[in-house]
């Protein structure tokens, strides 16, 4: 597994900019210290095209298929990290995360599904806002009021479950 950024922190989502804060690691060899050199923002498409040229230097171009495949590995590997979290055994481990790590596990999730979907010709920003739509269509506001409602939200993925598969 290898990481090319650590992701700090995701712009709030009502800034539509697109901007993704990480941090760039130094050089390795004689007298590094593995402290980052310098921090600056990245759009999403900056982020993607260095993480296409890195595959790409290195001959890495695998299919969908495999890259669908390491999406879900490197899911589970993100989960691992809260294994057990709801156990009353393990109270005190689910209070003390190493959360640098897990930033890591969700940074390569994210580094699959940029590839997958530049791979597979998915604009993922494009999907992203179409998949908002439905989903505030499926869920309007008006029915929740800020508050989760478990009932409310079971009986409206039933009727849309049976409204999509009558189709």
């Amino acid at each position: 597994m290898w990481n090319l950024f650590e992701v700090k922190k995701l712009t709030p989502p009502n800034d539509l900019t697109n901007t993704v804060s990480l941090v760039s690691w130094g050089a390795t060899g004689a007298g590094a210290t593995g402290c980052h050199q310098y921090m600056k923002k990245k759009t999403f498409d900056q982020l993607s095209q260095e993480i296409l040229l890195f595959n790409k230097a290195r001959g890495w171009d695998p299919e969908p298929v495999d890259l669908a495949k390491s999406i879900m590995i490197e899911g589970a590997e993100l989960l691992e990290h809260f294994q057990w979290d709801e156990s009353s055994m393990n109270r005190e481990y689910s209070k003390t995360k190493d959360w640098e790590e897990i930033g890591f596990e969700a940074a390569d999730v994210l580094r699959y599904i940029i590839i997958f979907c530049n791979k597979s010709g998915i604009d993922i920003l494009d999907a992203l806002d179409k998949k908002l739509a439905k989903t505030e269509l499926k869920y309007p506001l008006e029915m929740f009021n800020g508050v989760h409602n478990e009932d409310l939200y079971k009986q409206q993925k039933k009727k849309y479950r049976e409204t999509t598969l009558k189709k």
